[in-house]
């Protein structure tokens, strides 16, 4: 197989495990000999300001992020292959096309891999703090982070949503591991910490680890953005 592929990705850049998958996906581009990938990242909403037909003419296929119903049911309504990552726990419309591979988010997975990073590290305080959105991978986050923090004899500190971020910090046991639902929520603990530290002089508040950006979580998130290439390239191939 050497022919050019013309590939849309349609991906949220503003997390940082997509965007390890994204990068993932571009080493796999990069190093695969044999083909040749022109990949298109759809960071100004193009496709959905193309046509059905526009799509067919312009593209070989599609590589999206699913979070929504309305979002899977516009992509499916184009007639081109295409590999959809689900970011949703069991989808209303999931696709019976041959044409349509779907990778399935495993929030869970997420918290014990954050759990065995702390566990591993000898923490015996833990904590947990969700998105304000009250969003399904976060409570799949949470649930897979206590879980196995409980299952290690550890109990869970767990931030409430109707209290400041600030003051629920320094109710924690330190040192503590604090595990975010996202990027923004760990930035804030972050802040939190470090405004602590200004006003009070309180460094205690360094004891807060956030999770995790170790080498080994990394290496997971790029190589499930390799396998999503690699299940691309192998529909053309059997095509």
């Amino acid at each position: 197989m050497n022919r050019r592929l013309n590939i849309l990705i349609s991906m949220p850049t503003n997390e940082y495990s997509e965007r390890m998958k994204l990068e993932g996906i571009l080493q796999y581009a990069y190093e695969k000999k044999g083909v040749r990938w022109n990949l298109e990242l759809d960071l100004g909403g193009i496709m959905s300001q193309l046509s059905e037909g526009k799509c067919l003419s312009r593209y070989d296929g599609i590589i999206a992020y699913v979070d929504s119903e309305k979002k899977r049911r516009s992509l499916l309504s184009i007639r081109l292959p295409m590999v959809l990552i689900e970011d949703l726990e069991v989808p209303e419309s999931f696709s019976r096309r041959r044409d349509v591979v779907t990778f399935f988010c495993d929030h869970e997975a997420e918290g014990r891999t954050a759990a065995n990073y702390f566990l591993e590290r000898h923490y015996t305080h833990f904590a947990y703090v969700g998105d304000l959105e009250a969003s399904n991978y976060g409570a799949q986050r949470q649930a897979g982070f206590s879980k196995a923090i409980r299952a290690a004899g550890h109990e869970v500190h767990i931030a409430p949503r109707s209290t400041r971020l600030e003051e629920w910090l320094k109710t924690l046991p330190l040192p503590c591991a604090v595990f975010a639902a996202n990027d923004a929520r760990a930035r804030l603990v972050m802040d939190a910490c470090a405004e602590a530290v200004h006003q009070h002089g309180e460094t205690g508040a360094v004891g807060v680890c956030i999770a995790p950006r170790a080498d080994a979580v990394l290496h997971q998130l790029r190589e499930q953005g390799v396998r999503v290439l690699v299940v691309t390239q192998c529909m053309y191939e059997q095509a």
